[in-house]
């Protein structure tokens, strides 16, 4: 059988290696059970990890947030301030054309408060899934020096013995566990780029939650008043000129 991949020891600090190297001596592979056990601690726990992930974590995308504003876009580009009505030479024709373009101007309004009360929500929704994946993040880097460890030592075991009729049936049994924790390893390490381009992905929907709050909407609010300005001094206009 193989044997599975070597492991850098300049990945770790010299008190982890020092952990590794105290384990070297304490393992039997003549202990069947100790050997099927073998660094099953970080495995376990690897593997609830990877569950909540799945359970915890929603699906995030930028086309979320901009379907939310594109909502409040069209119901402002629908809007017209050059209706034939304003410039209806009969007063009550542009009467009621003026409070209906109000109407639709409050009606704006109102869904531009909605829209950032419902950004901000998500914006909270992802700032929590975010501290809860930068806790997974650091778990699972954790679990990876572990399982690292374990092989790391298990490997330093193995050298130790001689392969003789006596020890080839225990070293065998040995390194298949070793090769399992391999396993375990390079699925962690999918764990951390998977959660570290989720994090990546969070931040840049936090970055448009942010424009759009701090400066799409402000602007748009400013054009709406622009034209509710310009529509109310043309409307006076026109209201003096009516019969």
């Amino acid at each position: 059988m193989a044997d599975v991949i070597l492991i850098d020891e300049s990945e770790f600090t010299e008190q982890e290696l020092s952990l590794a190297y105290n384990l070297v001596p304490q393992i039997d592979i003549f202990d069947l059970n100790l050997v099927l056990n073998y660094g099953m601690e970080p495995q376990k726990k690897l593997s609830e990890s990877s569950d909540k992930i799945l359970s915890q974590i929603k699906t995030k995308d930028l086309e979320d947030i901009d379907r939310i504003f594109e909502s409040l876009t069209a119901s402002f580009n629908s809007l017209r301030t050059d209706s034939a009505s304003l410039n209806s030479p009969i007063g009550f024709i542009k009467r009621n054309a003026t409070n209906t373009l109000i109407i639709e101007y409050n009606k704006i309004k109102n869904n531009i408060e909605e829209i950032i009360a419902r950004l901000r929500d998500y914006q909270l929704t992802i700032m929590q899934d975010m501290d809860f994946l930068k806790k997974i993040l650091k778990t699972n880097k954790k679990y990876y020096k572990e399982i690292s460890l374990y092989i790391l030592a298990g490997q330093k075991r193995i050298a130790q013995f001689e392969e003789t009729p006596k020890t080839f049936q225990h070293l065998d049994t040995f390194r298949r566990r070793l090769n399992n924790l391999a396993v375990s390893r390079t699925v962690v390490m999918q764990n951390i780029a998977q959660v570290e381009m989720l994090l990546a992905t969070d931040t840049r929907v936090l970055e448009r939650i942010s424009t759009i709050i701090n400066v799409t909407i402000p602007l748009l609010k400013n054009q709406i008043s622009i034209n509710n300005i310009v529509s109310a001094k043309q409307t006076l206009v026109n209201l003096k000129k009516a019969p």
